[in-house]
């Protein structure tokens, strides 16, 4: 790649990044999903034995992981309404406009735009992750961070990745935030309907946003808490190959709506 073009692009990514941070949405993300794990925690501790899980490691992963699932779940889902209104608002500020006037291809734009809100969306989940980990270690005590961390960065991340992209990704043709917000939604439900008419449920499980193959619900296996299987890998291949063709296709639309103009 052209050096000139691998500057462009670091710069589209770390203003998007920031502006991402300086709006209200991937903030809210983050603490829906630390709320969730605080609430979800509240009702399990009236329900599971303290003493026992207190007292083995093993016991005490396996109890983190499962109360964790749920908010990794809703930072996933989440992330697209927040993420969705990145490439909106710089029409609605004529930012569109300035960049018109720079030799900047759309391709680079539009990468730009979906790597900075992936960055942004990884440094929601790092945080989360940081302040959740905390949390555990004083109420519960000694846990496997690893298995931990696996489930954030891996499970969780790749959602960031896939989720957040698609939310970027599908409401590039919007001009306000409020109708990106509005479009993202409804598609994103649309979308869910029609692979539910799948009667095998396959194409539902790999390419809806839930993606239970990505962040399954942790089992026991050998006494080891299995997160990552082979599955997960096939269903994060496909979910990048879903994210490449919408990219295809929104970049043929600002390609289509520019030689309209």
């Amino acid at each position: 790649m052209n050096p000139i073009h691998l500057t462009q692009l670091w710069a589209i990514t770390r203003y998007e990044m920031l502006m991402h941070w300086r709006r209200r949405g991937l903030s809210i993300t983050m603490l829906t999903a630390l709320a969730v794990l605080v609430v979800t925690i509240l009702i399990s501790r009236s329900q599971v034995d303290m003493q026992m899980v207190e007292n083995h490691q093993e016991a005490a992963t396996l109890f983190v992981i499962l109360i964790t699932w749920s908010p990794c779940i809703v930072l996933g889902l989440l992330l697209p309404l927040s993420l969705c209104d990145a490439i909106p608002l710089d029409r609605y500020y004529h930012v569109d406009d300035l960049l018109g006037s720079v030799p900047l291809a759309q391709s680079i734009y539009l990468t730009g735009k979906l790597l900075g809100g992936i960055v942004a969306g990884w440094l929601a989940l790092l945080i989360a992750m940081f302040i959740s980990a905390i949390f555990w270690r004083l109420i519960i005590g000694a846990y496997d961070l690893g298995v931990y961390a696996e489930l954030w960065l891996v499970g969780a991340g790749m959602l960031v990745v896939l989720n957040g992209g698609l939310g970027i990704l599908a409401a590039v043709g919007q001009s306000t935030q409020r109708r990106a917000i509005g479009f993202t939604l409804l598609s994103g439900l649309a979308f869910i309907y029609l692979l539910s008419l799948d009667k095998s449920g396959t194409l539902l499980e790999y390419f809806g946003l839930f993606r239970p193959h990505i962040i399954s619900f942790p089992s026991l296996d050998d006494n080891t808490i299995d997160l990552i299987t082979e599955q997960t890998v096939v269903a994060f291949a496909l979910g990048l190959i879903e994210l490449f063709v919408i990219w295809l296709a929104a970049l043929g639309w600002l390609k289509w709506r520019d030689h309209r103009a």
